[in-house]
């Protein structure tokens, strides 16, 4: 297995350094899964943590003939926690993505993708019905919210960056925007959180279109829609990096990786079409740009960065390695008596648990710096645009 990055690596070290005036916390060796992850360590707990083995004990149920055992089994435990009564979060489950079967990763259950996607609905549908009762031209409310170069340059409508977020250009735009939106948009708010998840959908959005506006000529007309859906593909790529998610969620991953290919390419083939004449509304290269600014605010601080609990000894270690190999070919293989094949279940009457995950940035102010300083940024960027254009204009 390839070792982590020397910048993630880094990142993890300065993220677990006591800051000035805190007590450092003692060592513990971790597990081999968690030398991934990263470590963090506290003080004597009431409860003995729970290991892998202990966890895959609780989860699977095989007697040597090959038949599920059920009558033995007992009721695990409802949390992994070692603070006593500090309780993981239950979480928010997507049916459609598979979950790491050895940790519990934070998240919470998304409603920021729901209500954008709402948005998207009531602007599409809002000029679609004006335009059947005859009095509207079918692109009313369109055009006061997505970025037209006179509106912003001349007309000094500076919120036209950020409100072309909610825009699309036709119906295919908009059903494959929005469809993103309620399914793996939704997921990605959950793995960041509701704040981040808004901050970098706008931004993004913002400095896409932003882009097109100071770099494609023949484009006076720009939606966000689309490059906001590619600012949060990044963001989310960032940080299955950053955690080594592949390491233990490969199949997580895989399922999410196929969403955004599919997505994207829907979306950029949309983009390589010319929409008005020689303009590209929904462009490439909004897209482009998007999605790296994206992949960095996750990188820089906007992403969680996950650490687990200490595991123990040596031994421990040993047996957290065993049950990784295990957990990693969880599948039906030849045993028992006369060749049966043995199928890994759950246990009937036990609950599931898993080891918890930390965020290391939780209580430290790395997201709002991210946030604020791209929001700035942004803004910055939108003034020098404008004034450039005006001299450009005036000097002509």
């Amino acid at each position: 297995r390839a070792a982590p990055r020397r910048g993630v690596l880094s990142r993890r070290v300065a993220a677990t350094t006591p800051e000035d005036g805190e007590t450092p916390r003692k060592e513990g060796t971790l597990s081999a899964l968690d030398a991934i992850l990263g470590k963090q360590t506290e003080e004597d707990t009431d409860t003995a943590p729970r290991t892998p083995s202990d966890i895959i004990e609780d989860y699977l149920t095989i007697d040597e003939t090959g038949d599920h055992d059920t009558s033995k089994a007992t009721a695990a435990p409802a949390s992994t926690s070692v603070d006593g009564d500090d309780q993981p979060p239950i979480g928010w489950q997507p049916w459609f993505s598979p979950q790491s079967p050895v940790y519990e990763v934070p998240c919470s259950a998304p409603s920021a993708a729901y209500l954008l996607a709402l948005a998207h609905l009531l602007v599409f549908f809002t000029d679609y019905y004006a335009y059947k009762a005859g009095v509207g031209n079918g692109g009313d409310l369109f055009l006061k919210l997505a970025l037209v170069d006179d509106a912003l340059i001349t007309g000094n409508q500076w919120l036209r960056p950020w409100s072309a977020c909610v825009t699309d250009y036709g119906f295919v735009e908009f059903l494959v925007a929005t469809t993103a939106l309620v399914t793996i948009g939704a997921e990605i708010e959950a793995l960041l959180g509701t704040a981040m998840f808004v901050v970098i959908y706008v931004c993004t959005s913002a400095v896409g279109v932003l882009s097109v506006c100071a770099f494609d000529a023949n484009t006076n007309l720009s939606v966000g829609g689309s490059d906001a859906i590619f600012g949060v593909f990044g963001a989310v790529a960032a940080y299955s990096a950053i955690n080594a998610e592949p390491e233990w969620n490969p199949n997580g991953v895989a399922y999410r990786a196929l969403q955004m290919l599919a997505f994207g390419t829907g979306l950029a083939w949309i983009a390589g079409l010319p929409t008005l004449g020689n303009e590209h509304v929904v462009s490439n290269m909004g897209h482009s740009v998007s999605f790296s600014v994206g992949v960095a605010m996750a990188y820089f601080g906007g992403a969680p960065l996950f650490v687990s609990r200490p595991d123990g000894d040596e031994e421990t270690e040993r047996k957290t390695t065993e049950t990784a190999a295990r957990v990693a070919s969880l599948r039906p293989r030849p045993g028992g008596k006369g060749g049966k094949e043995i199928e890994l279940k759950p246990k009937s009457n036990s609950t599931q648990t898993k080891l918890r995950l930390t965020d290391v940035l939780a209580d430290k102010p790395d997201k709002t710096y991210v946030g604020l300083g791209v929001a700035s940024a942004v803004l910055a960027l939108e003034s020098v645009l404008v004034l450039v254009k005006r001299i450009a204009m005036e000097t002509q």
